[in-house]
């Protein structure tokens, strides 16, 4: 099979390696530093004993579009 003519590909999290790809691969960009801090932040509340009542964070995502897929 053929990437992107018979088969399109999408990863997630768009590593490093992702645009040196011999197909470039189409992946889902997150923002991982604002992950990070998120989850340290709630861990932190909890250790401390202080109430959390947010515990889901949506967090923006960005699609990079590469050869991996095609219109």
């Amino acid at each position: 099979m053929r990437v992107p003519e018979d088969l399109a590909v999408v990863g997630y999290a768009d590593l490093e390696y992702s645009h040196m790809l011999r197909v470039p691969l189409t992946t889902i960009q997150q923002p991982t530093d604002a992950i990070a801090r998120c989850a340290s932040d709630l861990l932190m509340a909890k250790i401390e004993g202080r109430e959390v009542e947010q515990t889901q964070v949506k967090l923006p995502v960005k699609l990079m579009v590469r050869a991996s897929t095609s219109a």
